[in-house]
């Protein structure tokens, strides 16, 4: 089964262990919905929202739909499949300790390829 793992899952050399569950469905009778984001939360502030490019369990465009929830926020992409990009990230940390001490978003498109 690693094997089998690493050839469907290769950025993540074969560590997503919950592929049969996330596959199960395949071949239901149903087709797939796609699940749309929520209502706009007004009132709250910009937020920055931190995604890896190639996360197994949380596709990159969940991040873009949360950012649609919160008006005015920014997705931080970050080239990888990690879930702790503020720990494994120089580019990540810098932005993100920015946004925490002056509460300045970065660009729209941002990517940290470090």
């Amino acid at each position: 089964m690693q094997q089998q793992l690493a050839a469907l899952s290769p950025h993540l050399g074969g560590a997503v262990r919950s592929y049969n569950a996330l596959a199960g469905c395949l071949g239901w009778p149903l087709p797939a919905q796609p699940v749309k984001a929520g209502a706009p939360v007004h009132g709250a502030p910009a937020a920055l929202i931190l995604q890896s490019t190639h996360q197994a369990l949380a596709p990159f465009q969940a991040g873009a739909a949360l950012a649609a929830q919160l008006p005015g926020s920014v997705v931080l992409a970050r080239e990888g499949d990690e879930y702790s990009t503020f720990l494994v990230s120089d580019c990540v940390r810098d932005v993100t300790n920015h946004y925490l001490t002056t509460r300045t978003l970065p660009a729209a498109g941002t990517t940290c390829t470090t």
